[in-house]
């Protein structure tokens, strides 16, 4: 299928009736919502879309292009800028409806995953701190080296016993 503008204005029309996103991103009820059976019953710019894939790759596009545009817009100085078309205008809210969803998805996630990785470096500095005391408390200084503790262990004074005791 091509897509013009026409077909553009549409899909997003129904994408901001539709209310997308408010669900979850890759949910059930956010491939429900995306109705493409409804793009497909319209006359005037006929729609041939066979899954939800289309319309989500299509959306994809357009907020990427449209993101650049307006970042190449931004960085530009001195340039007037245009007013804004129908189509342009409707994309722009959908990404501050999609932009004010991300972050409450996200936020306890990887609020909950720097939690975490603190809890593991501090047990595992603590398990660190218990194995040098263990090992000074065995008598080892080096890591790999073992120093000999107190006195050396011989067979002679067992040896000498088992004579005494045998005869």
């Amino acid at each position: 299928m091509e897509w013009t503008d026409e077909h553009d204005v549409l899909m997003l029309r129904e994408m901001i009736v539709s209310d997308v996103f408010s669900f979850k991103k890759g949910s059930v009820g956010r491939g429900d919502a995306c109705d493409t059976e409804k793009l497909n019953q319209i006359d005037s710019p006929q729609f041939r879309i066979k899954d939800k894939r289309g319309v989500r790759d299509r959306w994809v596009l357009l907020r990427r292009k449209f993101r650049s545009i307006i970042r190449e817009e931004e960085a530009a100085s001195g340039v007037v800028v245009e007013d804004l078309t129908e189509k342009e205008v409707l994309m722009e809210e959908l990404i501050e409806r999609e932009d004010t969803i991300k972050p409450d998805d996200n936020r306890p996630s990887v609020q909950q995953d720097k939690d975490k990785a603190a809890d593991v470096r501090k047990k595992a500095m603590e398990s660190m701190g218990e194995t040098k005391k263990r090992k000074l408390l065995r008598g080892t200084t080096d890591e790999d080296q073992p120093t000999t503790s107190g006195r050396k262990r011989c067979a002679q004074p067992l040896v000498d016993f088992l004579r005494e005791n045998a005869c």
